[in-house]
């Protein structure tokens, strides 16, 4: 399969395997707001955008210095092994310790009890996200983004799967929670086991390589800052001056936007390592991929 083929290929399938994901998320949405109600619902949505505050400060722009790092030193193993051994361990150091520190700074908040108590059962959902960004980097250099569809079905599937069980049970919102977290980790679990094959994630402490990822990845970092606090820090503001019913009508209705945001993404996620790559070994086909996804975007 030539490059333009296996381009249009991954991205065909993101948008199929998305418009899955969707419907499977707007059945789980609807469970979710008639099982919690509004105030259950709203209680859910400032758990969540609680954490994409922290998530916003986490990023830093890795992911997508990842992806063009991959591109450049494509047919070159030894850094390719590098980059992605140290940005992962990377990763996991400053996930863990952020999120998990964010959920303790929650106790102090003046939230409701059951609020706080889902920032712990939620935590676990944005940690395996995060590590799983690491790991969706590599599949764009491969463009295996078929796994990473699979793995996004996969975790719908539980998390639907999580509901059910705790509409049959009659459990409350931080087990409904703590199923979200089931469902990334198994997002996470099926990705990360079949990219190991073709990528090394190794424990790496490398200062000297987390010093110039970091270098490259601050500027895209800060744009994605105050893009995405503009995106959500709204939800947050409104849970501290409306009720938590209103929150969760502002919150389910504000998927449709989140669903529709990602799709220019994913199709630049496939395209940026193979424009890295072409900007170092052949100037002018760069250009010519450029125009080309150029297009493709003003066509979506």
């Amino acid at each position: 399969m030539n490059e333009s083929r296996a381009i249009a290929w991954n991205t065909i399938v993101q948008f199929a395997g998305k418009a899955v994901s969707t419907a499977i998320g707007v059945v789980i949405i609807g469970l979710m707001t008639r099982y919690l109600g509004q105030t259950g619902f709203g209680l859910y949505s400032t758990a969540n955008a609680y954490f994409q505050v922290f998530v916003l400060i986490l990023d830093f722009g890795l992911n997508v210095t990842l992806a063009q790092m991959l591109g450049e030193y494509r047919g070159n193993p030894a850094m390719e092994k590098s980059v992605v051994s140290a940005t992962y361990t990377f990763r996991f150091i400053t996930s863990f310790i952020l999120l998990a520190g964010a959920a303790f700074v929650g106790l102090a908040l003046p939230y409701p009890w059951e609020l706080k108590m889902a920032f712990f059962a939620i935590w676990a959902s944005f940690f395996s996200t995060a590590l799983n960004q690491i790991v969706i980097g590599v599949q764009q250099r491969h463009l295996k983004m078929h796994i990473v569809v699979l793995g996004d079905l996969l975790g719908r599937i539980v998390l639907l799967g999580g509901i059910f069980l705790a509409r049959a049970e009659g459990w409350g919102l931080v087990p409904i929670v703590a199923m979200v977290s089931v469902g990334s980790v198994a997002n996470f679990l099926l990705n990360f086991l079949i990219a190991r094959t073709y990528a090394d994630f190794s424990w790496n402490v490398d200062f000297k390589m987390w010093k110039h990822v970091l270098t490259r990845s601050w500027p895209i970092g800060v744009s994605i800052f105050f893009n995405l606090i503009y995106y959500k820090a709204d939800t947050l503001i409104l849970s501290r001056y409306r009720s938590f019913a209103e929150v969760g009508l502002y919150g389910a209705a504000y998927r449709v936007l989140d669903v529709l945001t990602t799709l220019p993404f994913m199709y630049m996620g496939v395209v940026l390592p193979i424009l890295a790559h072409a900007w170092h070994a052949a100037r002018p086909r760069f250009f010519t991929l450029l125009e080309d996804a150029y297009l493709t975007m003003l066509l979506c």
